[in-house]
């Protein structure tokens, strides 16, 4: 492990000689699906069963009463407080590892308890880069740009229109704010009843306060302009409707989620 990779097949060979335990915790093994292939001791911790249990390194605790999850980092904490999940890691012994797609704080300390090392840069500093504003900025900086948008307070509905005509982008927009969870700060407004609905919100964020900027970016030929969410982590319109179906624990069956996505392609 302490050699150099020098090619292709060096990094094959350290995947496959690889001893350390190494978990992908989060709510599905979709991000890492494969990796267990090619890693040896490798598996996912997940709290949704994707494959019926059929999974040879996917491990699903037994669902225990909890709070309403607001986020993936709430269910990644109740997946290392989970008794199940504890067992599992430590009986499998070694160093482990923990790969996650989303954590906090309270995730590292969860991880620490359990011996965990967490193979991600600070969770503090992976809250700086979620400010979808700076993750903007900081792609236009190196030359990759974000759709059409532009990074505004915005006041009032007459002045999101403002904005949106001096920028060109219509009047089908999708509004977000600069911080939390994009299930629950990104507003889709086609009308001043879409913005007066999420008025409050938009306008009276108490992360915005100090006058900081909105994204506001158009809805229309959204099937154009892969990959979604501020850090392009969803792929394609399917994965984004699964992943608001989660998050904001809409119930949508597989039906009225395809019926979803149709739509967003006639957009």
């Amino acid at each position: 492990m302490n050699n150099k990779v020098k090619s292709v097949a060096d990094l094959l060979l350290m995947f496959h000689r690889n001893e350390r335990p190494i978990y992908f915790i989060s709510a599905t093994n979709f991000n890492l699906l494969g990796m267990d292939r090619w890693v040896n001791r490798f598996r996912y911790i997940n709290y949704i069963d994707c494959f019926d249990g059929r999974h040879p390194n996917a491990f699903v605790p037994q669902e225990l009463p909890h709070e309403p999850f607001e986020s993936i980092e709430d269910i990644n904490n109740y997946l290392l407080q989970h008794k199940d999940v504890v067992d599992l890691i430590e009986r499998r012994g070694g160093k482990p590892v923990a790969t996650f797609l989303m954590f906090d704080e309270k995730t590292e300390a969860l991880a620490r308890e359990l011996g965990m090392e967490v193979w991600f840069p600070p969770a503090a500093l992976r809250q700086r880069c979620d400010n979808k504003m700076e993750t903007v900025r900081i792609g236009n900086k190196a030359g990759v740009y974000s759709v059409p948008n532009a990074l505004e307070k915005v006041d009032s509905y007459e002045h999101l229109m403002q904005i949106a005509e001096r920028h060109g982008l219509g009047k089908d927009l999708v509004v977000q704010s600069a911080f939390g969870d994009s299930g629950h700060t990104t507003f889709f407004i086609a009308s001043r009843e879409d913005f007066d609905k999420h008025k409050d919100e938009i306008v009276n964020d108490r992360k915005m306060s100090d006058g900081g900027p909105t994204k506001v970016f158009p809805l229309r030929g959204i099937k154009d302009s892969p990959p979604y969410l501020h850090d392009g982590r969803l792929l394609t319109l399917d994965d984004s409707v699964e992943f608001f179906n989660l998050v904001l624990g809409l119930g949508l069956t597989q039906p009225e989620k395809q019926d979803l996505v149709r739509y967003l392609y006639t957009l």
